[in-house]
């Protein structure tokens, strides 16, 4: 954008030295702002003709930026020039040529824009007709119109992918201009059977057992569909650590398939251990084994736990049996079977807690969307609770019983689950816990969370806003009764509101003691630069707090906190760090605080 920029360049030989320096004066001047961009008129083709072609294109942001610079740069207005002319193109002039000029404009503090531009005849149809395609098989969508000889070319490359997907392997198509519309003749041919399957690389599974866990059969068409499904079943399994279908024709018409498979060690152990100064020796391991089933069902066993050699005892830990089925009868649907065993000190919580539970879940996910449906018993053992935080001591103390059945539903549409960028998810997770069903207190419990993240770009500098709601409630169903200690609600910290202490918000008992809440409000926003592909620094405000209904619902106790951080995007999603304080502190509460976290909240 320095168009009246000037060097010069001058020598200073040195004899005595034998070296001469080289001197290079760069005077800038001011960078030229553009004043106005014009193209040349073009026979039939209006500038909102090429916008909304653009727009057909998805290039609608390059159109603006052609017609809204800044400055004025060479090479920018060159590759606009090249970017008009692929458009012109498709628009029915293949001759079609762009030039940019830059003219001084009357200010003098200007320049204005000129693009010449030169078509040539053209050469397009205003109607397209598809004839010959098979009934069975959904073609893409046709480009809109008109209809240039590069749109029709590329939209038979799409049709053919889509034919071939389906099986239509030697399908050819040819064209006919007809006056205004041009038709395109499909033969697709014969659609591509399987004759024969053969199946290589399995000593676990015998080859009629992965040809029904496959669910490819003699007889079945060869469509990219049927193939990527069948090696995602096989995968699903957790057998293989490699599926590849193979093909080879037998005749027209006809193919053979080999099913290759490389399959994964059905045994694993993985065992470490280590001295905590506090907790005494440290154990954890996992263990799993697919050989016993031989099938895909898995049994694991997994520890982590410390052991106190003063008292001969587990001093907290955790443990838990797991059975898992992931190929039931319908497709995508599997069960677990959850044994699990723990015992904690828990430093941000008003109660030490010793856990017993058993969970029975079916649950499935299909693309975007996922469920849940299954039971729970949970046997616990609550210790050392803080006097104000109990509010029915036969559920807050002791040994309580809780059954429960539990569910949820959710949809994700971020493009991607680890590091997301765009997009929005929405979850809601339910339990009914009943005397019915063996529980010592019956209530309905309802959590539900979104998420929506919106990227945009300012000067080619990388932003994004990313906001969350939560919302939960529970209800007991028992006369005079409350929620049981471990179900109500808890927010505070690093996931929650940050600038506040773990589990720290929402009504307290007597003794300053946080008793939790059975409705809950959460409100996360942010906004973020990207400075690099793996990292990002944000600004954040979050909100919420936990209401007990008992005691009444002011909206005046809502916290809120507010700060900054910085992640690094990981491969297995972000890691980092956040400083937040409360815009509202109050007494004994830290004026900063500061927050690990791995994962997305988002």
């Amino acid at each position: 954008g320095f168009l009246f920029v000037s060097i010069h360049i001058s020598e200073d030989p040195d004899d005595a030295s034998n070296r001469t320096t080289y001197r290079v004066e760069i005077v800038e001047e001011e960078k030229v702002p553009v004043h106005t961009v014009e193209i040349s008129k073009i026979q039939s083709v209006p500038l909102e003709t090429l916008e909304e072609e653009f727009h057909n294109e998805g290039r609608q942001q390059q159109f603006d930026a052609i017609f809204n610079p800044d400055f004025a740069v060479r090479e920018q207005l060159d590759r606009n020039a090249q970017a008009i002319g692929d458009i012109l193109i498709l628009l029915g002039f293949p001759d079609a040529k762009v030039t940019p000029e830059i003219i001084p404009n009357t200010t003098g503090t200007a320049v204005d824009i000129r693009y010449g531009v030169q078509v040539g005849d053209r050469l397009y149809a205003e109607e397209l007709k598809i004839v010959g395609a098979p009934p069975s098989v959904t073609l893409p969508d046709p480009p809109l119109a008109p209809y240039s000889i590069p749109k029709a070319n590329r939209y038979i490359a799409a049709t053919i992918a889509s034919l071939r997907d389906e099986g239509f392997l030697n399908t050819e198509i040819w064209t006919e201009l007809s006056g205004s519309r041009m038709i395109l003749h499909i033969e697709p041919g014969i659609q591509e059977s399987i004759a024969n399957i053969d199946v290589i690389g399995n000593s676990v599974l015998n080859n009629s057992l992965v040809l029904s866990k496959s669910g490819l059969a003699i007889g079945d068409k060869w469509t990219t569909r049927t193939i990527t499904e069948a090696k995602r079943k096989l995968l699903r399994l957790g057998i293989f650590s490699r599926v590849s279908i193979i093909r080879t024709e037998r005749e027209v018409g006809k193919s053979d398939v080999i099913i290759q498979l490389e399959e994964r060690p059905l045994q694993t152990l993985e065992f470490g251990g280590g001295i905590n100064s506090e907790f005494g020796l440290h154990l954890f391991g996992e263990a799993s084994d697919r050989e016993l089933f031989s099938d895909g069902r898995l049994l694991s066993l997994r520890f982590d736990t410390f052991y106190d050699d003063t008292k001969a005892e587990i001093s907290r830990g955790l443990a838990s049996l797991q059975y898992t089925d992931s190929d039931l009868f319908i497709p995508d649907l599997s069960f677990s079977e959850d044994l699990h065993f723990q015992k904690t000190d828990l430093s941000t919580q008003e109660f030490n807690l010793d856990r017993v539970s058993l969970t029975s879940l079916f649950y499935q996910s299909i693309d975007t969307t996922s469920w849940a449906l299954g039971h729970t018993v949970l046997a616990e053992h609550l210790q050392d609770v803080t006097p104000g935080a109990i509010l029915d001591p036969d559920l807050d103390t002791g040994d309580v019983l809780l059954s429960f059945l539990k569910g949820n539903f959710g949809f994700d549409q971020r493009d991607n689950q680890l590091n997301p960028r765009s997009g929005y998810s929405m979850k809601v997770d339910w339990a009914l816990a009943h005397d019915a069903i063996g529980s010592e207190s019956s209530y309905f419990r309802l959590d539900s969370r979104g998420t929506a993240m919106l990227p945009f770009t300012i000067r080619s500098a990388n932003f994004g806003l990313a906001t969350g709601l939560r919302i939960g409630s529970a209800w007991s169903m028992d006369n005079n009764s409350e929620i049981p200690i471990t179900q109500r609600f808890y927010l505070g910290g690093r996931t929650t509101v940050r600038g506040f202490r773990e589990n720290s918000l929402g009504p307290r008992g007597p003794d300053s003691a946080v008793i939790g809440g059975d409705l809950l409000t959460l409100l996360n926003t942010e906004l973020r630069y990207f400075p690099s592909e793996n990292i990002s620094v944000h600004g954040f405000l979050d909100s919420g707090t936990v209401f007990l209904r008992s005691l009444g619902v002011n909206s005046d106790d809502i916290r809120f906190g507010t700060g900054v951080g910085i992640r690094y995007l990981s491969p297995i999603g972000p890691v980092g760090f956040d400083v937040g304080a409360p815009l509202d502190e109050r007494a004994g509460e830290p004026s900063v605080r500061f927050h690990f976290s791995i994962g997305s909240t988002f």
